[in-house]
């Protein structure tokens, strides 16, 4: 979307939230509780997912359980030393691509949430639907193909990288399940790095 912050109110946007940044995990908490198909989809992956580790500890026995949660918890390691980088230089891509000119990383530690933020560019619904779920289908995707293909021990390792990416990517869906709910009102937001603050601004429906 091509237009400045600045520019939104003579647009027809008001704001609806503006969040420090250590306020979005209550925020997107919030919208992941809403009965939607965003929210339906994360829940039910989740379980999916949680559903099948159990069924291939319990059924295939390609590994005794407890060397096979061994190799879960190193997927733990996987997770946070490759993926999580990957899933966010992942937003900061697409955001570049989206025509943001100011992308960057930042956590917030107390909880071990990680942002990629596009400071003072505004995203609409399209861009941001980009933004926000490419990392969670490539990584996903990616991880899911490579089950078929390991040996039993990386198995497990790759499906625990899985089970926390998926699980991890719930900041995303819970964003995206706010511009679901608000859809007919063109919804947009925006960051101020500096300000360590996000905005969300909606249209009169």
């Amino acid at each position: 979307m091509n237009v400045k912050p600045q520019e939104l109110i003579s647009l027809g946007y008001h704001m609806d939230q503006e969040l420090d940044h250590s306020e979005l995990v209550p925020f997107v908490k919030t919208n992941l509780k809403r009965i939607n198909p965003v929210s339906i989809f994360y829940w039910g992956f989740n379980i999916v997912v949680v559903v099948a580790l159990i069924f291939f500890l319990i059924q295939e026995k390609r590994l005794p359980v407890s060397e096979a949660i061994t190799k879960l918890f190193l997927g733990v390691f996987i997770f946070f030393v490759i993926l999580l980088p990957i899933h966010e230089l992942i937003h900061g891509f697409f955001y570049k691509v989206a025509g943001a000119q100011n992308v960057q990383f930042t956590a917030h530690w107390r909880t071990l949430v990680f942002y990629c933020l596009a400071d003072n560019f505004v995203a609409d619904a399209k861009s941001f639907l980009v933004v926000a779920l490419t990392p969670f289908l490539m990584i996903n995707s990616g991880l899911i193909a490579m089950l078929f293909f390991v040996s039993p021990a990386l198995f497990y390792t790759l499906f625990g990288a899985l089970l926390l990416h998926t699980g991890g990517c719930f900041g995303d869906f819970g964003l995206v399940s706010y511009f679901y709910e608000n859809r007919q009102r063109k919804p947009v937001t925006y960051d101020d790095a500096q300000a360590k603050k996000s905005y969300f601004l909606l249209r009169p429906a």
